[in-house]
């Protein structure tokens, strides 16, 4: 019942309603005569879209080094698939020269959604040959479950025809159509926008809804036809999405690295299509958005050039986050500077739309990043872990502390314990869960961040310290009213760097704590006598530290690393477990040099203060009230 109410609570009713509709058009026959018009529309490429359509190509082709595998391609020529880290030969039979794929293998949804993309074929045509991508193309319009949207759910979903129809349009406006395949493409291409405009994911919203603008929008630009769309309502919705889903900082609303670097490119190919149609003020404000988008992006990567893995994010499905911001950059006439890494710095203000504090140091090698945002859009939270006030780090350019990533979009237990609080890097109260995650995309319960505030103080000897804190309400279901972490960067020119991270809460009772520092499966973790915890790395000389501040259980666990889908690699959990009662903290010292200064830390009348372990000697105060 709880889960229900919160269904209620956090969605919209338009989003319901759309539903609704949807269900009862997808049982109306007469709607479905409106929708789809077999061989009424007819189409062709606008030549002077053609140069648009073969830049937007050639950007692509430069963004997902993992489709270039050439023995993937040329597997893929020959009738075997792989999406996902899952292979699978889809020949139904060998007889000619082009084997016949079957498109409806039994398979996870996702990788069936893959295959109807159609992602790879301006890599396949680039790499392997054009005859090879058009043996694709001309093998799902002869199968008769693709030649209509009422047969196959896969092959006509709109997300699905929102993939497709930007490849096979770059793909048609760099290789000539065969003569045998141009009937049956052409009119497929004319059918597949006429049902896409019908049947717009208003009821999900979100990246759906914008990759499905993102379609039309080039369709409308590249296409001579007599197609359904009708451009001033095609215009308004682009800009009230873009209004809607992008957050003044530059962020996708879903809160997703992966999700934010796809709308990224999404709302640039967007900005493309509308400067080909010249569409003035519109096409202006989207080219801005997606510089923003990419500034953004930017400014939250690891060293290694990477996104955090925050919420369902994963490797090779994010367009490559520096080549794609240098190419908006590009577009616009500017340079990306690497001075844009900069921590960041944050308003007091509970409304502020910064999600992250990052920090870096002055060789760009050392970095922290503290997120202080909601953990999902609320009512849109498919995609969001129960993770807030998480982090993750690098050391000397090698990832340091991890997120547990994303397996799989499947309702199984790795899927539920990859979204779990204690997969990430952040607090768990008396073994719950900050956000009730469930099924495959659901979240029931969940917690906001109620504030969050950062400083900067001078220290001695020409140091200083560079802070961010914030605070939850996710346990207020056990009594807590606040759950508050700190996290300092404390920079001393002799000794190096240290990292401070402190939690506790507000509330009545006693409540077990659990901090987790989940380390990427690089490095190896030992805990000495001392009760230091010393880290390895095998590129590595020295050895960075991390000490546990406050008394309690301190263990190293197995755990389970999932940088791609289908990808499971095993690492190492440092964790932390104690009772505790209100404003008594529990916390880490993490020294990256290996250096550890001895610092303790404390409440004191409404003050967090780091003190020197050997004589109590006060370094830092910060105001927590």
């Amino acid at each position: 019942m709880q889960r229900l109410l919160s269904l209620l609570r956090y969605h919209k009713p338009s989003q319901f309603a759309w539903r609704g509709y949807r269900i009862a058009q997808s049982r109306c026959p007469a709607s479905l005569r409106r929708a789809y018009r077999p061989g009424v529309t007819s189409c062709r490429i606008r030549d002077e879209s053609v140069a648009t359509l073969s830049m937007m190509a050639d950007r692509r082709l430069g963004l997902w080094p993992s489709r270039q595998n050439p023995e993937m391609l040329r597997q893929m020529s020959e009738g075997t698939f792989r999406f996902l880290n899952l292979s699978k030969s889809l020949v139904a039979d060998g007889k000619g020269d082009q084997p016949r794929i079957d498109w409806h293998p039994d398979a996870p949804r996702l990788w069936r959604f893959h295959l109807h993309y159609h992602e790879s074929l301006l890599e396949l045509a680039s790499l392997v040959g054009p005859e090879s991508a058009w043996a694709i193309v001309r093998s799902w319009l002869d199968d008769p479950a693709n030649q209509t949207p009422t047969v196959d759910p896969d092959a006509w979903h709109p997300f699905c025809i929102s993939q497709r129809l930007p490849v096979w349009l770059m793909l048609a406006s760099r290789y000539d159509v065969p003569m045998d395949v141009a009937s049956g493409f052409w009119q497929s291409v004319g059918e597949q926008v006429d049902w896409l405009w019908n049947h717009l994911e208003w009821d999900l919203g979100g990246n759906h809804l914008l990759e499905n603008l993102r379609a039309l929008a080039i369709a409308h630009m590249a296409l001579e036809s007599e197609s359904a769309i009708r451009s001033n309502k095609l215009y308004k919705w682009i800009d009230r999405e873009l209004s809607n889903q992008i957050l003044s900082s530059g962020e996708h609303f879903e809160r997703t690295p992966t999700y934010h670097a796809i709308m990224t490119l999404a709302v640039q190919e967007i900005a493309d299509s509308l400067q080909q149609l010249a569409v003035g003020d519109l096409a202006e404000s989207s080219q801005s958005t997606a510089k923003q988008m990419a500034e953004f992006l930017q400014a939250i990567l690891h060293p290694d050039g990477q996104i955090p893995l925050l919420g369902d994010s994963v490797f090779e499905e994010t367009p490559n986050p520096r080549i794609l911001c240098s190419d908006i950059f590009h577009s616009v006439g500017e340079v990306a500077e690497t001075s844009q890494y900069a921590a960041s710095e944050l308003s007091a203000s509970p409304a502020t739309n910064d999600d992250y504090w990052v920090w870096r140091s002055s060789d760009q090698q050392d970095f922290l990043l503290f997120d202080v945002g909601a953990v999902a859009c609320d009512h849109l939270p498919a995609h969001g872990h129960a993770d807030l006030l998480g982090i993750e780090a690098s050391v000397a350019g090698h990832r340091f502390l991890v997120d547990t990533g994303t397996y799989d979009y499947e309702d199984t237990p790795l899927r539920q314990a990859s979204r779990s609080t204690l997969s990430h890097n952040t607090v768990t109260i008396d073994g719950e869960d900050q956000c009730d995650v469930w099924s495959r995309f659901r979240m029931g319960r969940r917690g906001h961040v109620r504030w969050k505030k950062t400083g900067r103080v001078e220290l001695a000897e020409g140091h200083q310290a560079k802070w961010c804190m914030a605070a939850h309400d996710a346990y207020k279901f056990l009594g807590i009213t606040e759950t508050v972490r700190a996290v300092i960067a404390i920079e001393n020119h002799d000794r190096g760097t240290n990292w401070l991270i402190a939690d506790w809460f507000i509330g009545r009772g006693i409540h077990d704590l659990v901090s987790t520092l989940q380390i990427e499966p690089d490095w190896k973790a030992t805990i000495q006598i001392s009760g230091d915890v010393i880290c390895e790395h095998p590129g590595l000389d020295f050895k960075p530290q991390i000490r546990m501040l406050t008394a309690g259980e301190l263990t190293i666990e197995p755990g389970v690393y999932c940088p791609d889908f289908g990808v499971a690699l095993p690492n190492e959990s440092i964790v932390a477990e104690t009772n505790c009662v209100e404003r008594e903290p529990i916390g880490w010292l993490i020294s990256p040099d290996g250096s550890n200064p001895g610092l303790e830390i404390s409440l004191a009348d409404d003050h967090l203060v780091v003190t020197h372990a050997n004589d109590s000697h006060e370094i830092l105060r910060i105001s927590i009230s």
